[in-house]
C-alpha cells in the first residue's frame, strides 16, 4: 500500500512537471466528449457511480490528459464520501460548451477553502477521516490541464456537510470556437 502511494505521488510530480513546462506536449484531437469520458470511466470500474449523459459534442482534447482530469475528480469524490455514497458524473452541452459535472454527497468544502482548492499541494482535512491520503496535486493538475484545453473548472459547494460538484467545461469544436481551438490542433500537427 505504501509502495503504491509512493508511486502515485511520483507520477503526480512528474505529471505536474510536464504540465508546467513552457510548452507542454499534448496530443490534441477532435473527440466526442461524452463517448471519451464514458470509455475512460469503464477502465476504472468505479462502484456507486451513476453516469448521466444528456447529449454530447466534439471537443479538442488530449485523451491521456482527460484521463487525469476524470480520474482525479472521481477519486476525490469517492475519497471524501462515505463508502456507500453515490457519485454522479453528468455530461451535457450548454451554449457552446461541453460540461462534465462530478457531484458527490460527501463532506462538502468550506467556503473559506474553495478559493484555494486548486492550489498546488493544497489539501482538505476531514476530521472524520484522518487517514485520507493524497499529494495535494490532483486538483492543481485538473486546473492546469483544463486551462491548456481552453476550458474552465469550478467547485460548487454550500460548505461543510453539503457535498460538492466539480464542473469542468470545454469549448465545443463548432461555430466560433473552431477559430479558438484550431491552434491546438495545428500545434499537434507540427510537433
Amino acid at each position: 500500500k505504501d509502495t503504491e502511494r509512493l508511486k502515485n505521488y511520483i507520477d503526480s510530480i512528474l505529471e505536474v512537471s510536464r504540465i508546467e513546462q513552457r510548452r507542454p506536449v499534448f496530443n490534441f484531437a477532435v473527440l466526442d466528449g461524452a463517448e471519451t469520458v464514458k470509455s475512460i470511466i469503464e477502465d476504472f470500474h468505479y462502484k456507486n457511480l451513476r453516469v448521466i449523459s444528456d447529449n454530447s459534442g466534439n471537443i479538442v482534447a488530449d485523451r491521456d490528459s482527460l484521463v487525469i482530469v476524470v480520474r482525479n475528480l472521481l477519486d476525490n469524490a469517492f475519497k471524501y464520501s462515505s463508502p456507500e455514497s453515490q457519485v454522479d458524473i453528468h455530461m451535457y452541452c450548454k451554449k457552446s460548451a461541453f460540461i462534465i459535472d462530478v457531484k458527490d454527497r460527501g463532506i462538502g468544502i468550506p467556503l473559506s477553502d474553495q478559493k484555494n482548492i486548486f492550489n498546488k499541494f493544497y489539501r482538505l482535512r476531514d476530521p472524520n477521516k484522518p487517514r485520507v491520503t493524497g499529494s495535494g496535486l490532483g486538483l492543481y493538475m485538473v486546473k492546469e490541464i483544463v486551462k491548456h484545453h481552453k476550458g474552465r473548472v469550478v467547485v460548487l459547494s454550500g460548505g461543510l456537510g453539503s457535498g460538492a460538484t466539480f464542473r469542468v467545461s470545454f469549448p465545443l469544436y463548432s461555430g466560433l470556437n473552431k477559430k479558438l481551438l484550431k491552434p491546438l490542433l495545428n500545434k499537434h500537427k507540427s510537433a
